[in-house]
């Protein structure tokens, strides 16, 4: 009986570049993923972070600064959206699972609306907001 023999090289190559797929296909634990494309609607006008947000279709985007600084820019619907960015600085919470309803958690405060945290269905992170 003749016995095989496979060169290891080759095989331990194979196996290097074919496990960071495996891991990237499996969706690493601590990746925080971000859907730009939900939009999201406020019945109500919001102040978040001190800036105000009228009630309306937004797209929230997450971007980070080089610093690592992290921030929610709301993006209006419509077609002066771009001129209309509202940018506020935030922290990002991982939710260990994709959030299921979109559901903005806010505080009154004489009268005024203040959004604290923002889960968006979809995404397994929440915009937190100080």
């Amino acid at each position: 009986m003749k016995k095989l023999h496979f060169p290891m090289i080759p095989l331990a190559a194979a196996a290097l570049l074919l496990f960071p797929i495996a891991a990237l296909a499996a969706g690493p634990e601590g990746v925080m993923k971000v859907d730009s494309k939900r939009p999201v609607t406020f019945n109500r006008e919001y102040q978040v972070a001190g800036k105000t947000l009228p009630a309306g279709e937004y797209k929230v985007q997450h971007q980070v600064t080089d610093s690592g600084e992290h921030f929610a820019q709301f993006i209006p619907a419509g077609k002066k959206a771009a001129m209309l960015v509202v940018p506020v600085e935030c922290e990002m919470e991982p939710n260990g699972a994709k959030i299921p309803i979109t559901r903005a958690d806010s505080v009154d405060q004489n009268g005024v609306r203040t959004m604290k945290k923002l889960r968006v269905a979809g995404n397994n992170a929440a915009f937190v907001f100080e």
